[in-house]
């Protein structure tokens, strides 16, 4: 028996007892019941309440006096009968996916049957299809949600006004290699805006995929992050500030934001990314991943039919009538995502840019120079007599095999450029012991000292 429902039977039992041992000192039925519950409950040995009605109280007695405890058990609602509301076709795959696959949801399952031509588009609902697994018995994930809660939901009017941007981790491919999936979704349509796949939560990626929603739909008024490694930059929040974003990061103020992003990524992980995990056909590079996620949000997610809108975020995106702020020159965007650093070089002509080691060119060593971050695609570049070069990563291994170059550093070739130096002592040699040839190396034997 389990337990949940085994305790429910016990106290069934406790409260059947109270009312039995009124009757067995010689109260009738209906009077017992009486007593039990008037002070709006019966209070047991433990000092726990049982709120019940007397209606139900007498069913209870009765049913003890008939079978026993085992009349006390509550009899479970699940059926194996299929239901007649359902096509068959319909209630074979269901029954079918959620034997394979027991995460397999309601909404994914409708959308597989549709697609497989089983159903037609419409024919059924959610939650037809969920009350007949429930009947079934097949497995149905129940989300626990938290109780005495303070947060209060939001919703934005137009596309565009508020984005929120989550990182989602899960692995790919036969080496389970670790991925995230940086997701931009709408507040007010529900549309996915744009994603960027990487190795891990860092902001390079996260302005990588900023870029891409600005490309494709145009500037967002606001943008709500979480405290994840990959927002927290003070880099992000410059950029955002140049674009005229107001970029917000997960305060007290605003814990109801999580709540919508927080809910695609379960639907996008059930949908898709365990699907990932482990498979041999999957290919876990970086832009193979972008590609079929991308498919997954725009072709499939942005179509499907939401419950909250009552229609797909496609259709509520297309019906807003707010202008969207689209940025057609590509080149000026991608500048607003490279700013100037100062940093110092070390004495071995060294310098380190958000992390990495840099070499710089010969003759800086100890000075301090500015450094042009380019954040999407990350590069850094110097001024250099006159020309931005860019800045390769040192590489410590050839540097312990290779000789000393011998060029020459910046003062040196300010002193080759001006000339010989000329002393006193000079002029005076030369006065004394002139030369014997003139500038074009011809001897001149004429020449008197």
């Amino acid at each position: 028996m389990d337990v949940h429902i085994k305790q429910k039977a016990l106290l069934r039992h406790a409260a059947v007892s109270v009312v039995l041992a009124k009757v067995v000192a010689g109260v009738s039925t209906h009077v017992a019941v009486g007593e039990a519950l008037q002070n709006g409950g019966i209070v047991l040995s433990n000092g726990q309440r049982i709120r019940v009605s007397r209606r139900t109280l007498f069913r209870w007695v009765a049913d003890y006096k008939a079978g026993g405890f085992d009349a006390l058990v509550p009899k479970s609602k699940k059926s194996n009968t299929p239901t007649r509301a359902l096509p068959k076709a319909f209630m074979e795959f269901l029954i079918a996916q959620k034997t394979k696959d027991s995460e397999a949801s309601i909404p994914d399952i409708i959308s597989a049957a549709r697609i497989l031509e089983i159903i037609k588009e419409g024919e059924i609902s959610r939650t037809s299809a969920w009350r007949a697994a429930v009947r079934l018995n097949l497995p149905v994930l129940n989300v626990q949600k938290k109780s005495n809660s303070t947060k209060r939901r939001f919703e934005y009017k137009h596309r565009m006004q508020m984005v929120f941007c989550d990182g989602k981790h899960f692995r790919a491919g036969v080496r389970k290699r670790k991925r995230v999936v940086f997701t931009f979704i709408d507040d007010s349509t529900r549309r996915v805006v744009g994603l960027s796949v990487c190795r891990s939560e860092n902001k390079r990626d996260f302005l990588r995929g900023l870029y891409k929603v600005i490309l494709r739909v145009g500037k967002m008024n606001c943008l709500f992050v979480d405290n994840g490694s990959g927002f927290i930059s003070n880099d992000g929040y410059l950029i955002c500030a140049r674009l005229g974003i107001n970029i917000i990061n997960g305060t007290e103020r605003y814990p109801e934001g999580h709540g919508k992003i927080e809910r695609y990524n379960r639907t996008q992980y059930a949908d898709l990314l365990r699907t990932l995990d482990g498979d041999p056909a999957i290919d876990a590079s970086f832009a193979s991943l972008e590609l079929r996620i991308e498919h997954y949000a725009f072709e499939v997610y942005n179509n499907r039919h939401h419950e909250s809108l009552g229609k797909s975020p496609n259709d509520k995106w297309r019906a807003d009538s707010l202008p969207l702020q689209v940025i057609d020159n590509k080149e000026a965007l991608a500048r607003e995502f490279v700013i100037t650093k100062t940093h110092k070089v070390s004495a071995d002509n060294i310098v380190k840019v958000d992390g990495k080691l840099l070499e710089m060119p010969l003759g800086y060593a100890g000075t301090r120079v500015h450094i042009a971050c380019d954040l999407l695609h990350s590069e850094a570049r110097v001024l250099h007599e006159g020309k931005m070069i860019l800045l390769n990563s040192v590489n410590l291994n050839d540097n312990a095999k290779t000789k000393r170059s011998g060029r020459l550093s910046i003062t040196q070739k300010k002193k080759c450029a001006l000339g010989p130096i000329t002393t006193a002592a000079r002029i005076a040699f030369e006065r004394d012991f002139p030369t014997m040839v003139n500038a074009a190396g011809d001897f001149m034997a004429n020449k008197q000292p």
